[in-house]
């Protein structure tokens, strides 16, 4: 079953961003062009380690972390409010570990900023009381990190940030273990 859900978000990715072996650009959500074109295209021996970080909220938010490494290995480490309060492992093929490269190359994640957290960090609009993610890529060159509350709202950038985060969750199919919360993602 996991290999019909990879399959299919692989099949729902290419079609979503109109993938092709030409295509430079991507669209925004609210069809336009935006800044989400692939610059520099990673390979996916350059990314030693991808993580995703999910925090609490007012509320009833699953709190963990999963991290995987490029040989396949998968860490999950459930905090609040998912079913799996602790360590647990797992392993992704390595054309799930590609279809994550892609991924970060589509929402150009290192032309990413930092933080979208704050007016500052140019937020149009702020809602209280929601969940972060962050993304974490460690690749030889470096770490990177995107950190997104989301109360950070009007930005297309957001969208795909959210996006990634989620693609990063059905990959390693963390729903295994976030339990009955894994539909407030």
């Amino acid at each position: 079953m996991k290999w019909l859900s990879t399959f299919t978000l692989a099949a729902v990715t290419c079609s979503s961003l109109a993938c092709s072996p030409t295509d430079t650009t991507s669209r925004g959500t609210r069809g336009t062009a935006s800044t989400l074109a692939p610059t520099g295209s990673p390979s996916s021996r350059d990314i030693e380690e991808i993580g995703l970080q999910r925090t609490g909220c007012f509320g009833p938010c699953p709190v963990y972390k999963v991290t995987i490494k490029r040989d396949g290995s998968v860490t999950f480490d459930g905090k609040e409010y998912v079913l799996h309060k602790r360590s647990a492992t797992s392993k992704i093929a390595l054309s799930d570990w590609n279809l994550l490269v892609a991924a970060l190359e589509r929402t150009n994640f290192f032309a990413l900023q930092d933080r979208y957290a704050t007016k500052e960090d140019g937020c149009p609009s702020i809602w209280t009381d929601n969940p972060s993610l962050e993304i974490t890529v460690v690749r030889d060159s470096g770490v990177k990190r995107v950190m997104h509350y989301q109360g950070c709202r009007g930005l297309d950038e957001l969208d795909a940030i959210d996006w990634l985060g989620t693609t990063i969750d059905l990959v390693t199919s963390t729903r295994q273990w976030i339990g009955h919360d894994a539909d407030q993602l």
